[in-house]
Formats: C-alpha cells, structure tokens, sequence
C-alpha cells in the first residue's frame, strides 16, 4: 500500500476506489485493534455510511445425542446476505469489496 505525503502537517494521501477500499477491508481493521485510531470528520462520515462489512455469523444447533450442527452464514450489518461461492469468488478474484444493494460497499 503506497501513501503520498500530502502537505507540510504530514499528512498523507491514498487515492484511489480500489486503493480506499482495500485500506478499510484490510489495514484499517488491523489498525484499531492495535492503535486507537481517529479519522478526520468527513472520511469518518463517508466511511460511516458508505462501507458495510461483510461478516460471518456462525450458528451452533444440536443435532441428536452429543452432536451439533455448525452452520456459517455471510452478512452485512444491513442485513444483505452472501453465499459461501459469492465470497469463496471474491476471494479467488482478490476483490476485497463488492457494491451491495444498497449502493453502498461491502
């Protein structure tokens, strides 16, 4: 991932959809479990609204005498559902979002 110094105050700049996108799907969750990180207001806001992410939700049922069922389902926060294929073929594709329903990124 390359950043561009931007100005004087050491800030720097990503651009790029695909650059952003990759940042947020991969880095930036690594980031806040290690730093706290603050965003500035409008990418906070457009990261807020704009970016859903994509999770998976396992659910445990039993299923007879010392057994269980395991079953893995992917969501989004709004509620918009993927198949195991949907994301096995972002994966092999190296995508790391998808436009959802909704217009918003996954």
């Amino acid at each position: 991932m390359r950043f561009y110094r931007a100005n004087s105050e050491g800030r720097f700049l990503l651009d790029g959809e695909t650059r952003v996108l990759n940042f947020f799907a991969r880095e930036y969750p690594r980031l806040q479990r290690e730093w706290q990180v603050t965003l500035e207001e409008r990418l906070d806001r457009a990261a807020n609204t704009q970016l859903e992410r994509i999770q998976p939700r396992f659910q445990i049922t039993p299923s007879g005498e010392q057994w269980f069922d395991l079953s893995v389902a992917f969501a989004s926060a709004g509620g918009e559902r993927f198949s195991a294929a949907d994301i096995q073929r972002l994966v092999l594709a190296g995508q790391s979002h998808v436009r959802l329903r909704s217009g918003r990124l996954g």
